[in-house]
């Protein structure tokens, strides 16, 4: 349950076989690429309202120093801030300084954590030491995903949430967040943009995500999990479709530019339903028709939405005190930016959201790239003579059986399919494929 307690006992023991199994190795890594964004921040998932996290210094260090890992030496040193360091002379942590760091460039681009299955329930404490073997539930559920394009302060990180609230085994042991398959956090050009970082908050409406209401009520039980129904990636793109209850979520992530991303809520019966999407930003905003722009300091985030819900605008207050001290581009006070869609409803009818994330330097660059929505979940995204059709759902006129697609000049992707091209491609079951055009 907490991994640098976990190392400071065995060491303190001494008892190594953490460390000589491995587990110690796995746990350090996943902090490395879940648990910190590019700012070297707290991602801010769970039941996390930090951004400073000493106790990732105390986690990472030991597990660096007892494997020589140059790559979870390069984290330390170059992206947790000074503070991290500070409980060092407590804790009298060993540090070997012969080794040299390596900048993990493998564990950049688009990276799905897994569930690993858990041997005993939350709580279920033994005198002996139980010990499973490393293995995936279900290759379709995803603890994290992570979008990383690089681990410069400028690089842009997303991390998407596939597990929240949830109990026992198989599967991580949860917390009570009503987070699953919620965004967390996403940084940009020395920014966070969106943000989490809520203890006391932890309805489902109070993360960005897709809240689904019947007639007032909605929610979901604990045991249900999201699910990973297309991945793929290239050098240019980073494209998953996943689904939760009765909602279903496209990333089409442009490295280095943009984050499309495309909502499908399903109607399970009839009835009257409202669909909420909710983003939960930071900086200085301003409501341009449809758009909601966020400024911290000379960067800047374009929210562009499809222009056919209603819009709010709310705000909510940061209260740790981390925020003051360490994080001086924006006020501790989040922006929450809410999209309402509302419908009579047969079942199998549906609600979707388009929304166009752009992190962008400064403000000529965020006036070049543009959306325009071609239907309740297909979209045109325009940067310059670069054209992308993408959305959820079959490839309008085509009929193919796909649940996803995006085509531009290089890239055709079908995922989430058994059929595509009209027949030319065909599966048993559901595939994805992704096929670079230029190379015929």
């Amino acid at each position: 349950y907490a991994p640098n307690s976990t190392m400071s006992y065995a060491l303190a023991r001494p008892n190594l076989r953490y460390f000589e199994s491995g587990i110690a190795l796995h746990h350090a890594r996943l902090v490395a690429l879940a648990c910190m964004n590019n700012l070297g921040f707290d991602t801010g998932f769970g039941d996390s309202p930090n951004i400073v996290q000493p106790a990732f210094f105390e986690l990472l260090a030991p597990a660096a120093w007892y494997y020589r890992d140059p790559r979870l030496y390069w984290v330390i040193r170059n992206k947790l801030p000074q503070a991290c360091g500070l409980r060092i002379f407590q804790n009298s942590l060993a540090f070997d300084l012969t080794v040299e760091p390596v900048r993990p460039d493998e564990w950049t681009g688009l990276i799905q954590i897994p569930i690993y299955d858990a041997p005993l329930a939350k709580g279920d404490a033994r005198k002996v030491p139980v010990y499973a073997k490393k293995s995936v539930v279900d290759p379709t559920l995803f603890n994290k995903l992570v979008f990383r394009e690089n681990w410069d302060t400028d690089g842009q990180y997303m991390l998407l949430d596939g597990a929240g609230v949830w109990a026992g085994p198989p599967g991580p042991h949860g917390h009570k967040q009503n987070d699953i398959h919620t965004i967390a956090n996403l940084t940009a050009h020395g920014r966070m943009w969106l943000v989490d970082h809520s203890y006391e908050h932890r309805d489902a409406a109070d993360h960005s995500g897709v809240l689904f209401l019947r007639e007032g009520k909605g929610g979901y039980r604990k045991r249900t999990l999201a699910r990973l129904a297309a991945f793929a990636q290239d050098g240019r793109w980073g494209i998953t479709k996943t689904t939760f209850a009765n909602t279903e979520r496209a990333v089409f992530w442009r490295k280095g530019k943009y984050f499309l991303v495309v909502d499908r809520c399903v109607a399970p019966t009839a009835g009257e339903y409202l669909a909420r999407c909710s983003w939960r930003a930071l900086g200085e905003p301003s409501l341009v028709g449809d758009d909601l722009l966020l400024e911290q300091k000379g960067r800047f985030l374009r929210i562009s939405s499809d222009g056919g819900s209603s819009l709010d605008l709310e705000t909510a207050n940061l209260t740790n005190d981390h925020w003051k001290r360490f994080y001086p581009f924006a006020k501790p006070v989040v922006k929450v930016f809410q999209q309402d869609k509302r419908g009579d409803l047969r079942a199998g009818d549906s609600l979707g959201f388009i929304n166009l994330l752009l992190p962008h330097a400064d403000r000529e660059q965020g006036t070049r790239v543009r959306l325009e929505a071609k239907g309740k979940t297909t979209a045109v995204v325009r940067d310059g003579r670069e054209v992308v059709v993408a959305g959820l759902g079959p490839l309008p006129g085509t009929g193919s059986a796909c649940g996803v697609f995006l085509l531009d000049r290089a890239t055709a992707f079908f995922g989430d399919c058994t059929e595509a091209g009209d027949g030319a491609l065909t599966v048993a079951a559901p595939a994805d494929f992704l096929i670079d055009l230029r190379a015929g």
